[in-house]
């Protein structure tokens, strides 16, 4: 018998003993090798002959190789980074082939005298359970081998014949053994290659025959394999794109969703997936382009980072993984909005109004915890640190009665707020109509002092903190609960500003609300609570979805 020895990377040597050999990265190959295909080499004893089937390419000899071939005495493969190299050295010793059984494939030597049989001791150990403990008896003597039955009630079939005695055995014998077939050979009698070799004359019409045969058989395996292999790369990406979708971490969704697009290109090469990969890709793209955004965000470039969850929203969108992403990109938005028109709030004289902004922005920008109990007032617990995606805030909050300094720290985003004790004099007094108005009238008395300026300079200033007042009045109709007035405002302000964070954030809010006091009203209680919950997400602070939950909660 000629036997083969792998030695790997220079230093572990393997002997195969088994008629089929797998190497590949899956759990169930003989030799597992991480970052291979999962079953990148399969070895198999064929007549005698080790045969390499590559699935994947590898170098055979410094040559790129894929497919099938002989294995040759120094033959040397490359895969990735590891090194196979084979030797095959002939042995005159006898052995057991096992064809059938719960032993298929497997080959033992005979190197001497022994028992065959189930028991621990046996020399030569099948796990066959209707093989007996002690079942036959192999001699070794003078270079032939006899079998002899222990056991007459559990009878050895040789040949297809019920053995009697001891009987001398010859290459090709065939044993039976319970449920399990042994083939013997002895290479010094006859080699186990010769069996498949026919003696008689060729007889053409037989063999044009039996060629046909071989085509049809081959064709027809070619074909079943063919399909075994689409569906089981299929499956995979089926598997992979689950993984994807019931994953919570963004990481986890883009790893999954390589792997099942890596499965569906391996099955394109053995059938049509369909647009299966061009979903899987699209996927993968738009949860890539969450992760930029996710990056953009801890540098503090909120509003671009807002943008792209924007665009790829229409696909993805109904993860709750994104929505739950979306909706806090959104929050800072609207804080980083609110505290650039509070800046010209302050500047236009409008202290309380600006002070008002602020207290939203900090909101906004503090993390929220579910169950976590709010303050009666706009204010975070003092001293809270939490992370938002990247975004990590220092508050340093004083008393609302208390002057004071505010400090909004974050990976990139540095901001400053300050503010002071109420002058003790009138606060201006100012009316204002909507920002789609283009004349404006303005009152500004001021007790104890008189404008040097005149309207003009005023109208100016008001013009400048229009964004903060149009901010103040969303903020006040949501908080109000005014729905239709809310979202009527919020429409007009993005039609003249597209990408108006505030607006685009109260629109979404009040457009679910509504949908949940709708549900609420038909008496749909699972979907309304549902529906609260979305409004929830976008908004922690709605008190309103909250009281809402709990109400229908307890039903």
């Amino acid at each position: 018998m000629r036997y083969l020895r792998i030695k790997l990377d220079g230093n572990r040597e393997l002997e195969i003993k088994k008629s089929r050999f797998s190497i590949g990265s899956a759990e169930d190959n003989d030799l597992i090798i991480p970052g291979l295909s999962p079953r990148h080499v399969v070895i198999y004893n064929i007549e005698g002959k080790w045969i390499l089937i590559a699935n994947d390419l590898v170098l055979l000899n410094g040559r790129n190789f894929r497919g099938e071939t002989e294995i040759q005495d120094g033959d040397r493969i490359e895969i990735d980074d590891h090194v196979l190299e084979f030797s095959i050295k002939a042995k005159s010793s006898a052995y057991f082939r096992v064809l059938s059984g719960r032993d298929a494939g497997k080959l033992i030597s005979i190197e001497k005298s022994g028992i065959m049989g189930r028991s621990p001791a046996a020399e030569y150990k099948f796990s066959d359970p209707y093989v007996s403990r002690v079942h036959a008896r192999i001699t070794v003597k003078d270079g032939e081998y006899y079998i002899e039955d222990l056991n007459p009630k559990n009878p050895i079939l040789l040949n297809n014949k019920v053995l009697k005695g001891t009987q001398k055995l010859h290459t090709g014998d065939e044993i039976r053994l319970g449920k399990t077939r042994v083939l013997f050979v002895n290479p010094d009698e006859k080699p186990e290659e010769a069996l498949y070799v026919s003696n008689r004359k060729p007889l053409y019409i037989f063999g044009v025959l039996a060629l046909i045969v071989a085509v049809f058989v081959s064709t027809y395996w070619y074909i079943s394999r063919k399909n075994a292999l689409y569906y089981e790369h299929v499956s995979r990406a089926k598997i992979y794109a689950s993984k994807a979708a019931s994953s919570d971490e963004v990481v986890d969704k883009i790893k999954y969703l390589n792997m099942s697009l890596h499965e569906l290109n391996q099955a394109s090469r053995y059938g049509d997936v369909g647009n299966l990969d061009d979903i899987v890709k699209a996927n993968l793209e738009a949860w890539q382009k969450v992760m930029g955004a996710l990056e953009l965000t801890s540098r503090g470039q909120v509003d671009s980072a807002r943008i792209i969850l924007k665009k790829v929203s229409g696909l993805i969108g109904n993860s709750e993984t994104f929505d739950r992403i979306y909706a806090r990109v959104q929050r800072l938005s609207v804080a980083n909005q609110a505290l650039a028109a509070a800046e010209k709030l302050e500047r236009s004289g409008l202290k309380k109004e600006a002070q008002e902004l602020r207290r939203m922005a900090i909101k906004y920008m503090a993390s929220y915890t579910p169950g976590t109990r709010e303050s009666e007032s706009d204010y975070p617990e003092s001293g809270e640190n939490r992370r938002d995606y990247g975004i990590n805030l220092d508050l340093d909050l004083p008393s609302p009665e208390e002057p004071g300094h505010i400090k909004l720290e974050s990976k990139g985003l540095l901001q400053e707020v300050s503010y002071a004790q109420e002058v003790q004099e009138q606060e201006p007094s100012i009316t204002l109509p909507g920002p789609e108005d283009v004349s404006i009238d303005i009152k500004m008395n001021v007790a104890g002092r008189k404008s040097a300026s005149g309207d003009e300079a005023k109208k100016a200033k008001v013009l400048a903190s229009m964004e903060g007042i149009s901010l103040l009045e969303l903020k006040n109709l949501y908080d109000s609960g005014d729905l239709d007035r809310l979202i009527e405002k919020a429409r007009a302000y993005l039609k003249k500003k597209p990408n108006d964070p505030s607006a685009e954030f109260y629109l979404n809010v009040a457009l679910r609300e509504k949908r949940a006091l709708k549900l609420e009203k038909q008496g749909r209680i699972q979907e309304a609570i549902r529906a609260w919950s979305e409004v929830l997400q976008l908004d922690p602070y709605n008190k309103r979805a909250k009281k809402a939950i709990i109400e229908l909660g307890s039903r």
